[in-house]
């Protein structure tokens, strides 16, 4: 065992320093080119010094010192060596050591030049060869034989640079593409989690907003009712009180589950919809709100109410149902916080050709530039129906009041690029579009100032 551990202990050892060895290199290629050619001029000098003249010596220095410009570029070293090389075969007709630095320079000016230099490269060793060649025999089938001898042998690190460069392109092209793809992943990883965050804020908005809306008005409603002794009425507005509010903590538990909990990868589905828009206008008319709702009978499934005979249902998505039921909510919290005193709070719901249209008015006193502007419920109902390829339209009314009107596509393959607009005062196409809730034959007529609200929603015959 003690062998068996020195032994692994070695191996780690020499991996370590190859991997110092290769990360070096790596860091500093020039560096280590002329470390490369040292050693090979220094290995062939001593292994040939007894045989070769003293001057083939500075032969050889001069070939390591034009091999060392490659510090000064590939073109300089390449120059250099040709006119070496034509000088070495016009003056003298032996090998010498500083000729296996050739090789060399031919593979690192394939390996890590441009194309250029490459294709200058490549002539400068076929003429090479051809020179040298023709230098060491120069007549008959002797000469063309060392042509072709030279010739590949100088091909050869030219070839392996070549195959090399291609290698590193290739390592590098596909690094590239994992970081891209990393930072893709991440880039969708960090929109979904915003927009995620987003609408969930979005239903924490709405869900807190409308509800302590109606709580404040219920509690309102009910001090004034027990001031003047009319207990029963002080007890529905505590009983609403208690529901609103518990419908609110069991929407919020849900929300915070999915905050509480984000590695379960849950996502969070709206849990309301227009299933809960004739609930949401109960709870609108136990708060003594004069409304008016005009439904679509082709949606009566889709809000939960008894279709009636031959009518054609008109099938409304998840999505859709939840955002139309969203816009409505905001809409209504929005005249319990600003409208003031109103007459009439008309909500209507129908289906025109492929669109689903969403709509509330009121004729109150409207909100202020701060509040209409200002807030996060108007963006929120901006992002709603933008997410659906929708168009949201809010604004004053010229006559008094304000308007908010959704369109959203029942079809989500065929969603358009529509703007939401917010402007100071409603087109008078819109407010005539409006007064249909009031000549509608299946409405009354809304309650005189101080009366008691009959409150009706039913569903509307197109």
């Amino acid at each position: 065992m003690p062998d068996q551990t020195r032994a692994r202990a070695e191996d780690l050892e020499f991996l370590r320093w190859a991997y110092t060895l290769t990360d070096s290199t790596r860091r500093h290629p020039v560096l280590a080119d002329a470390v490369l050619g040292v050693a090979v001029v220094t290995v062939f000098t001593l292994a040939t010094a007894w045989t070769l003249p003293w001057w083939a010596l500075l032969w050889s220095a001069a070939y390591l010192g034009a091999y060392l410009l490659r510090s000064a570029g590939l073109p300089l070293m390449l120059a250099a060596l040709s006119v070496l090389g034509v000088a070495q075969v016009a003056f003298t007709d032996i090998v010498v050591p500083g000729n296996f630095l050739v090789p060399l320079a031919v593979y690192q000016a394939t390996s890590r030049g441009r194309r250029r230099v490459r294709v200058v490269t490549l002539v400068l060793l076929l003429l090479a060869a051809l020179l040298a060649g023709i230098d060491f025999a120069p007549t008959g089938v002797a000469a063309v034989a060392m042509v072709v001898i030279y010739a590949i042998g100088l091909f050869l690190p030219w070839l392996l640079g070549d195959l090399v460069r291609h290698r590193r392109g290739l390592l590098a092209r596909e690094s590239a593409q994992r970081e891209a793809l990393a930072r893709d992943r991440e880039q969708r990883a960090q929109l979904a989690v915003t927009s995620e965050r987003a609408a969930i804020a979005r239903e924490m908005h709405d869900i807190i907003a409308h509800s302590l809306s109606v709580v404040i008005v219920q509690a309102d409603g009910g001090r004034y009712a027990a001031q003047a002794g009319q207990l029963e009425g002080a007890q529905t507005a505590l009983d609403q009180i208690a529901t609103t509010a518990r419908e609110a903590l069991g929407e919020t538990r849900r929300l915070v589950g999915v905050l509480r909990d984000p590695a379960s990868g849950a996502e969070y589905t709206p849990g309301q919809g227009l299933g809960d828009l004739p609930a949401l206008i109960g709870r609108l008319e136990d708060s003594h709100l004069p409304v008016q709702a005009i439904l679509d009978p082709t949606l009566a499934e889709a809000m939960g109410l008894e279709p009636e005979g031959g009518v054609p249902q008109t099938e409304v998505s998840t999505s859709l149902s939840a955002a139309a039921y969203r816009v409505v909510q905001e809409a209504t919290t929005n005249v319990i916080k600003h409208a003031g005193a109103i007459t009439v709070l008309r909500i209507r719901v129908r289906v025109e050709g492929t669109d689903l249209t969403v709509s509330v008015a009121d004729d109150g006193e409207g909100p202020t530039a701060r509040d209409a502007g200002g807030g996060h419920g108007i963006l929120g109902m901006h992002e709603r129906v933008a997410a659906l390829g929708g168009e949201l339209l809010t604004g004053m009314r010229s006559g008094g009041g304000f308007l908010v009107r959704a369109r959203f596509p029942l079809d989500p393959g065929a969603v358009r690029r529509r703007r939401s607009r917010q402007t100071d005062y409603v087109p008078d196409t819109v407010e005539e579009e409006m007064a249909m809730a009031v000549t509608d034959p299946h409405h009354t007529d809304p309650p005189a100032p101080g009366a008691s609200p009959a409150p009706e929603h039913t569903l509307e015959t197109p």
